[in-house]
């Protein structure tokens, strides 16, 4: 089997066939198949370039078979590849053997040996179905192009068509074409076409004989109807161009034609040269005055001045005063620190002091507990603490 696309426009072939069973059919066949006893028909093609005229071809005998299933593109029916390919594409062909033997090795065509090897024609019965659209099924001899066949069934897009006709072999085997719509074929052989042998001799005749001598010339007869016409002669050479003529009034003006498409923007110009300065303004009034801007951030607290001498130690205190802590001072960046003395509780009474110049700067007591006691001042600053039991 071979595929190939073509292009939708078709020469058509005719095959007539001149028998009782010639007209195409879609019903019942009731198949004429003694061996041996055959119809004579007559088979002719169109001639190209003439409309409807057709060219005889040699006498042919008909023998008509038990109808056999040659092509199925049904997957149900099973066929190979050699005799179904699948459904047509739209304008795909396939070629396929139906005379001699038809098997391909492990599969073998029901119409096997049904047709004579020197078949010069087969009678189809074709079924169109599946199909895709509206097209034809062309049919042609395998030696000819697809574009030049029999328009043998019609494709219908929703129906299943079926036709019979006939079909030219060359070398056993037809070529297929599903014009302008794809769909599944089935092809049935109804019967084959054989040459005429003893036709062609009878239509031959005899050896020529001698030539006899001339007889006396008859009376004229009457002048025959005029002849067809012959063929147009060649052209010939172009003549001087003649004068040129007045010119014609100006035609009335067509109508206005629509607007084309916006071309494209143009690149931009270069700048222009810049002009004198203008006389300044008069000045305009003062702006009103906006909201004072949030309070910066406090500034770094400078490093603390040296420690002044102590002073002179007082008078001793009563008996049973507090505890006199030694000197702490807060680091820097430091604004409280723990100081831990096993004789401060949570119920003491801690007094704080600063020691040195105090520069402004304030202590307190920022918490206490069982043998400790959080003091709180500015960085840098030094104090004692006195504990009162």
């Amino acid at each position: 089997m071979q595929q190939q696309s073509h292009p939708p426009w078709i020469a058509a072939i005719v095959l007539a066939l001149v028998a009782a069973a010639a007209a195409a059919q879609t019903t019942s066949h009731n198949a004429y198949t003694v061996p041996g006893v055959q119809v004579r028909t007559s088979l002719s093609i169109p001639i190209p370039g003439t409309f409807g005229m057709k060219a005889p071809m040699a006498a042919a005998l008909f023998q008509e078979i038990a109808p056999c299933r040659l092509v199925s593109t049904l997957k149900i029916d099973g066929y190979p590849a050699q005799w179904s390919g699948g459904k047509l594409a739209q304008n795909e062909s396939r070629v396929y053997a139906a005379a001699g033997s038809l098997s391909d090795g492990t599969w073998t065509n029901p119409c096997n040996g049904q047709v004579s090897d020197d078949a010069a024609a087969v009678a189809v019965r074709v079924t169109a179905s599946n199909a895709d659209g509206d097209g034809t099924f062309y049919f042609a001899p395998s030696s000819w192009t697809a574009v030049a066949g029999l328009p043998l069934v019609e494709i219908k897009q929703g129906q299943t068509t079926v036709e019979e006709g006939g079909v030219m072999l060359a070398n056993g085997s037809f070529i297929v074409l599903a014009w302008n719509a794809g769909a599944d074929v089935q092809i049935d052989v109804l019967g084959y076409f054989l040459e005429d042998k003893l036709q062609k001799a009878a239509m031959a005749g005899g050896p020529k004989g001698d030539k006899g001598d001339a007889g006396e010339p008859g009376a004229i007869g009457p002048q025959g109807a005029p002849g067809a016409g012959g063929p147009t002669g060649p052209q010939g050479e172009q003549g001087p161009a003649g004068a040129i003529g007045p010119q014609g009034p100006v035609g009335a003006a067509g109508p206005e034609g629509p607007a084309g498409a916006i071309g494209p923007q143009g690149p931009a110009g270069a700048n222009g040269a810049t002009g004198p300065q203008g006389e300044p303004g008069p000045a305009g009034p003062a702006g009103a005055q906006g909201p004072q801007g949030t309070q910066g951030p406090q500034g770094a607290v400078g490093p603390a001045g040296p420690q002044g001498e102590p002073g002179p130690q007082g008078p001793p205190g009563p008996s049973g005063g507090g505890a006199v802590s030694s000197t702490y001072c807060l680091g820097q960046g430091e604004n409280s620190v723990t100081v831990m003395n096993s004789i401060i509780h949570a119920s003491s009474a801690i007094l704080v002091t600063v020691t040195g110049p105090s520069l402004g700067n304030t202590i307190s007591v920022a918490g206490q507990g069982e043998g400790w006691v959080t003091i709180s001042g500015k960085p840098a600053t030094c104090f004692r603490y006195v504990v009162f039991n």
